[in-house]
C-alpha cells in the first residue's frame, strides 16, 4: 500500500486496489460498491495529500440496521449505500419474517411540489449545506422523499405518516417511545442534525422512524436488530432497481421476483458542506 506519483497524477494503492487522484483543490471520492468503502482523497496546492477512508454504515448504533433518509439515500443491511430513482408511488422496503410471522414495510415516496422545491432551495441558499454537481442536477429537479409507510407484522397492520411524523393506524394500538437526539445525517457524514425519533418494536426488532428539522433529510427510518428476521428481501437488504420494488399499493404483500444484487444504472455525484471548511464529494450508485 502507498502513493506512487506519474505526471500531474497521483495513484493510491490500498489492499491490492489503486485509484487514481488527479492534483486538485478539491476533493475526490472513488466508491467501491462491493465493500462498501469510499476513499476521499484531497492533492493540495503544494502537492502534499490528504486521504480519508469512509467505509458505509448506518447511523444508528445497537444491533445493526439498514436506513433510508431523505432524497432517498438508502444503506442496505449489509453497508452498501446508493440512491432511488425520484419518483411519486409505493414501494417494497422490506419483506421477511419474524417470530415465525410474515413481517413486511412498503414505503410511499412522492417528488416534491414546486413549493416545497422553492422552499429547500432557499434554506440551501442559506445555510450552504448542500450543493449538487452536475450531472446530478438535471436528474434531480423534481426530488422525491418518502411520505407514509406500511407495516405489517403478522395480522396486525400499521400506516405512519412521515410528513407529520404520527400514526394513522394501528391495530395493535400501542403507545410508543419518542426520543429526541442528534442523529447522524448520512453515513458517510460526521455531522448531526436534531431529529425526534418514534422506537417501534416488532419483537425483538425495532422500526425507528425519525423526523428531521432539515428540510434537506426530512425524515427517515432505521430497521435496527435486522439478524433476527429471516428470509429477508427489499431495498434494505439488496441493491435493487426501482423496477423491482415498485408496487401497486400500499398494503400489497406480494413478494418480489429479484431476490439478488443489481448493478447500478448510472453514478451522481454530490458535494456536502459539513461546515465552512470542509466538504465531502460522495459519488453515489443510483438504481
Amino acid at each position: 500500500s502507498g502513493w506512487s506519483k506519474e505526471g500531474a497524477e497521483y495513484n493510491l494503492t490500498l489492499f491490492g486496489s489503486t485509484f487514481g487522484v488527479s492534483s486538485s483543490d478539491d476533493p475526490t471520492l472513488t466508491a467501491d460498491t462491493t465493500t462498501g468503502t469510499r476513499i476521499a482523497s484531497k492533492i493540495n496546492s503544494d502537492n502534499s495529500f490528504s486521504v480519508e477512508t469512509i467505509t458505509t454504515e448506518s447511523g444508528e448504533g445497537g444491533g445493526g440496521g439498514g436506513d433510508a433518509t431523505g432524497d432517498p439515500y438508502i444503506t442496505t443491511f449489509s453497508g452498501k449505500t446508493y440512491k432511488m430513482d425520484d419518483f411519486t408511488g409505493f414501494v417494497r422496503m422490506l419483506q421477511g419474517t419474524i417470530d415465525n410471522k410474515l413481517f413486511t414495510i412498503n414505503a410511499e415516496t412522492n417528488l416534491l411540489t414546486k413549493e416545497e422545491i422553492t422552499d429547500l432551495i432557499i434554506m440551501r441558499n442559506k445555510t450552504k449545506k448542500t450543493s449538487v454537481l452536475e450531472p446530478h442536477l438535471c436528474n434531480d429537479k423534481f426530488p422525491a422523499y418518502f411520505t407514509k409507510l406500511y407495516v405489517q407484522w403478522g395480522d396486525d397492520n400499521m400506516i405512519i405518516d412521515l410528513k407529520q411524523h404520527n400514526i394513522i393506524s394501528d391495530t395493535r394500538n400501542q403507545d410508543y417511545e419518542l426520543v429526541v437526539s442528534n442523529v447522524q445525517e448520512y453515513n458517510w457524514s460526521n455531522k448531526t442534525s436534531k431529529a425526534i425519533k418514534m422506537m417501534i418494536p416488532f419483537g425483538e426488532v425495532t422500526l425507528v422512524v425519525k423526523k428531521f428539522d432539515n428540510l434537506d433529510l426530512r425524515n427517515g427510518f432505521t430497521v435496527l436488530n435486522h439478524e433476527k428476521i429471516e428470509n429477508r428481501s427489499g431495498a434494505l437488504e439488496h441493491t435493487i432497481y426501482t423496477k423491482d420494488i415498485k408496487l401497486k399499493k400500499l398494503n400489497t404483500l406480494t413478494p418480489l421476483k429479484r431476490l439478488i444484487d443489481r448493478a447500478p444504472k448510472r453514478f451522481s455525484k454530490e458535494t456536502f458542506n459539513e461546515s465552512k471548511n470542509f466538504s465531502r464529494i460522495v459519488e453515489l450508485p443510483i438504481f
